[in-house]
């Protein structure tokens, strides 16, 4: 057994010394043709030797982007169940958000039965008087639902555009309280009108506006003139007229402004 291991020894040994001058040779072959390329290297004319240096660069920049690109672990996005949305609308006007509209705004609540058919005599003699005189002279240029473009952003009209004369005065359509008067990012100097059962909202109004916040205005009052201060710009002067109809449950819709016109 020993002589086994004694044998192996000599032979790992005699490798061992194989291979540390094969080693030694081959690096003395290296310094050698190292030597020799940079011997050669300064020779060469300037402009060859900086053209060279270039690539060398480039091609270690290449190299180290591959291996960055190469090194960066992909993720797997996980499959989601695709869900159909209701495209929420942008309303401009969102400021009854979180109001009580049924107390705010007068909306009764469901009775008992005779209270019911009262309700419901009411509300008939409510439709026939609640029909809005139009707010201005002009002619309606945009109507309900027509398309408008304002950049990159396409929607639909939630009111109509009346063109109008210079300094037209816009009165209300229908009776009620001021609830805003405010200058919209989208639709200019703007006064909101409330009644018993509409909000009538008047847009690109001049700055010179006549009623104030609270106020009760009566059906043909003057509210302001027709301007140009919507981003619509549409025409020189014109008013965006928008309708919202509250339903017994308090939930408020745009509607056609010009079926309720006189």
């Amino acid at each position: 057994m020993k002589k086994i291991f004694g044998n192996l020894k000599t032979v790992v040994v005699k490798w061992f010394l194989w291979l540390k001058q094969k080693l030694a040779l081959v690096f003395l072959k290296s310094k050698q043709l190292i030597k020799a390329f940079f011997k050669k290297f300064l020779s060469l004319p300037k402009s060859i030797k900086t053209a060279s240096l270039y690539v060398v660069f480039i091609v270690l920049l290449l190299s180290f982007t591959f291996w960055r690109i190469n090194s960066i672990p992909s993720f797997s996005v996980p499959e989601t169940s695709t869900q159909s949305n209701t495209v929420q609308e942008n309303v401009n006007h969102d400021f009854y958000e979180g109001l009580d509209l049924s107390r705010d705004l007068g909306v009764k609540e469901m009775g008992t039965e005779s209270e019911t058919e009262e309700s419901e005599e009411a509300d008939e003699a409510t439709t026939e008087i609640a029909k809005l005189s139009w707010p201005v002279q002009g002619e309606v240029i945009k109507r309900f639902n027509d398309m408008w473009t304002l950049g990159n952003t396409h929607q639909s009209m939630r009111g109509i555009v009346i063109q109008t004369e210079p300094d037209s005065t816009v009165r209300a359509a229908l009776s009620g309280t001021v609830e805003k008067v405010y200058n919209d990012p989208m639709h200019g100097d703007t006064v909101v009108l409330a009644s018993d059962q509409y909000i009538t909202i008047y847009s690109s109004l001049s700055s010179e506006i006549l009623v104030s916040e609270g106020q009760v205005v009566s059906k043909g009052d003057s509210l302001g003139t027709a301007d140009n201060t919507s981003l619509l710009d549409v025409s020189p002067f014109f008013l965006l007229f928008e309708v919202k109809e509250l339903d017994s449950e308090g939930k408020i819709t745009y509607i056609d402004p010009q079926t309720l016109l006189d």
